[in-house]
């Protein structure tokens, strides 16, 4: 069979890649500020015989990313921030101002997911949370979105004591099926707790909200064998009095 391909539209296309033949094609965006989606259509015809199929693929740097969710208002707690899932981006990179990303445990962390867990800090009264998306053809214009900081106990805004939680880290994550759950400040909880309000309740679920494992975390950590779950992204619910969070892992 003599294949032979064309992209639409062309003015996102190179002159030199909008067309050629061969089972495979290589195409690149027209310049550095050209990006978008592009169909590539492979064809051979005949009056007897007739070919044709197309894929769509992305051209050039990404488009700005959109803050998908987030709190309306930061409690004690971290809270998840995410922006829309793009399949042009090979990496996501957060900042924050006036608060800690609990993946890495700093102001800043990039990876693959379009999501972070945010901590206010301690006396302030609102986070500001920085985000851009990067593939190999560039990074992104950086957007933003500030969200205000309510303490829940002993009023007005902002951290302090009332607002020490937990630090939960989970790892690995993504997983093969096996993670460790422990809290990274515990000495620091301990000096404004008593030892029986430091008991988590820890539930694994689906998306659904079905149940799949449930434990209790505590000073001392919490393992989980998660081997029967099959590949996909689970919820990890950790609960007590005073404390709920959600967090997301993967099973690979």
């Amino acid at each position: 069979m003599s294949l032979n391909w064309k992209v639409s539209p062309e003015t996102l296309i190179d002159p030199s890649t909008r067309s050629g033949s061969g089972a495979s094609a290589f195409i690149k965006a027209a310049n550095g500020f050209q990006s978008g989606w592009v169909t590539v259509t492979f064809h051979e015809g005949s009056d007897c015989n007739f070919f044709n199929t197309s894929i769509e693929v992305w051209v050039g740097k990404p488009n700005a990313p959109v803050f998908d969710y987030y709190p309306s208002t930061f409690g004690c707690t971290a809270g998840e921030v995410g922006v829309e899932f793009m399949e042009s981006v090979d990496s996501y990179t957060f900042n924050v101002s006036g608060g800690t990303i609990t993946q890495s445990n700093s102001s800043s962390h990039t990876w693959q997911y379009p999501v972070v867990f945010v901590g206010p800090n301690d006396y302030g009264s609102s986070v500001t949370i920085y985000a851009y998306a990067s593939n190999n053809c560039g990074s992104t214009l950086q957007i933003s979105e500030t969200i205000d900081v309510e303490c829940n106990t002993g009023g007005g805004g902002g951290g302090g004591i009332c607002c020490v939680t937990p630090l939960i880290v989970i790892n690995p994550n993504p997983s093969p099926g096996d993670i460790d759950i422990s809290i990274s400040n515990i000495e620091e909880l301990e000096a404004y707790q008593e030892a029986s309000e430091l008991v988590y309740q820890v539930e694994v679920t689906d998306l659904l909200g079905n149940s799949n494992k449930k434990g209790a975390l505590n000073k001392n950590g919490l393992s989980m064998n998660l081997m029967h779950l099959d590949p996909g992204v689970y919820l990890v619910n950790i609960s007590n009095k005073d404390y709920y969070e959600t967090y997301r892992i993967v099973i690979e």
